[in-house]
């Protein structure tokens, strides 16, 4: 009867402690599943914003280097406007060519050559023109945006440098208070354990949610930021086409302000009279006509210098023949009508079709740069910083 009592004592005291560890093992199982999975969540979510926080350099670095270069359209349209100009005097240069019969062809076929092409630059002049002041709120638009990043960078940085880490270690100190907790509370200790890691893990996977989906708005970001600086670095080319244009413009009408400065420049001839103050002596006397009478022939040049005499001045200019003074300013104004005559040109040698760049820019920039700000305006984070469980409120709820 002894030997059964004892036996029976045994038992029970072996069955308790199996009870008892079967007990804690549970509890401890069912911590270490909640541990685990916030854990391994937890770092997830760290993942994510180390990812995030790449993403933020690279697209900060591309959005000041997008801003910089929409400068490009502003410097194409400064150039198109001094083309512009440039083109206008040569117009006004070709004109001269009138006033000469035997240049008249050779100037109608010069202003032709210029006309060819005024069309396209004024267009491109235009656009430019129009496309330079809408540039101002696309620039605002990014400066807003770099800013917002700026602003969510510093709150990553925060994330992953200080808050998801004290989370995480904040969490696992709680979860070994929970473990040296007196045995009548660690169960109630533990599910109000579970229950709160439950919704930190719906707060940590909504903040993952958010942090993924600001990923591929920068992703997209920077693939439409890339596009954009595609084109204007084809916009940047055509800078130096217009300046190759203007320089091409500036050679031709040199000739042709050579021979503006021919016509209105003074030739003149001497005939020798007698000195009023000396009657013994001759003097010599000057006179000046414009070359752009003189080019129009002898008859004419004769008249312009008897406008010029009077009196004694011009019987002394018949005895010395104003027919020969006119032949003599004729033969000096041939020589260097010869000289100008040489480098004349007609026409401008060079390909406008670079400028067909600058009359799409509506369609090829100012569109991409629309739909760029539409994207943008997604750039936002809003996450909360993610607060562990203290083992004091779980103390307090298991009392």
């Amino acid at each position: 009867m002894r030997y059964n009592t004892e036996n029976l004592k045994k038992e029970f005291l072996v069955k308790l402690i199996l009870l008892m560890f079967v007990m804690v093992t549970n509890v401890y199982s069912a911590s270490d599943d909640v541990v685990v999975k916030l854990g391994a969540d937890t770092k997830n979510y760290n993942s994510n914003l180390i990812m995030l926080d790449k993403e933020l350099r690279l697209i900060s670095v591309k959005l000041i280097n997008l801003d910089n270069s929409l400068a490009i359209p502003s410097h194409a349209a400064g150039e198109i406007n001094k083309l512009e100009r440039t083109l206008q005097r040569a117009t006004d240069v070709s004109n001269i060519t009138q006033l000469i019969p035997s240049l008249k062809e050779k100037g109608l076929e010069f202003r032709n050559s210029i006309k060819e092409i005024q069309p396209s630059v004024q267009k491109a002049r235009e656009v430019s023109d129009e496309v330079s002041v809408e540039l101002v709120k696309f620039h605002k638009s990014i400066k807003e945006t770099k800013e917002s990043v700026k602003n969510i960078h510093i709150k990553v940085k925060d994330l992953i440098k200080k808050d998801v880490p004290t989370f995480h270690n904040e969490m696992t100190e709680t979860q070994d208070c929970v473990y040296k907790a007196e045995q009548s509370r660690r169960k109630c200790m533990q599910d109000e354990l579970n229950s709160g890691a439950d919704d930190l893990q719906d707060v940590i996977k909504d903040s993952k949610k958010e942090v993924l989906a600001l990923i591929k708005t920068v992703e997209a970001l920077k693939g439409k930021t890339a596009n954009l600086q595609i084109v204007l670095k084809n916009i940047y080319s055509t800078i130096s086409l217009i300046q190759s244009l203007e320089i091409s413009v500036n050679r031709t009408i040199v000739p042709y302000l050579d021979l503006y400065k021919i016509m209105n420049k003074d030739y003149a001839v001497k005939f020798l009279m007698p000195n009023p103050y000396n009657t013994k002596k001759n003097s010599w006397f000057y006179i000046k006509v414009a070359g752009k009478d003189i080019i129009i022939g002898v008859l004419h040049t004769m008249d312009e210098i008897e406008k010029k005499l009077r009196g004694e001045l011009l019987n002394q200019a018949n005895k010395a023949s104003v027919k020969k003074l006119a032949q003599s300013l004729g033969k000096t104004l041939d020589k260097d009508f010869k000289k100008v005559m040489k480098r004349l040109n007609t026409k401008i040698n060079f390909s406008i079709k670079g400028l067909e760049t600058l009359h799409k820019i509506n369609s090829t920039l100012i569109d991409p740069l629309e739909d760029l700000v539409s994207t943008m305006k997604d750039v936002k984070l809003e996450v909360p910083t993610p607060k562990a469980v203290a083992c004091e409120s779980l103390v307090k709820e298991c009392k």
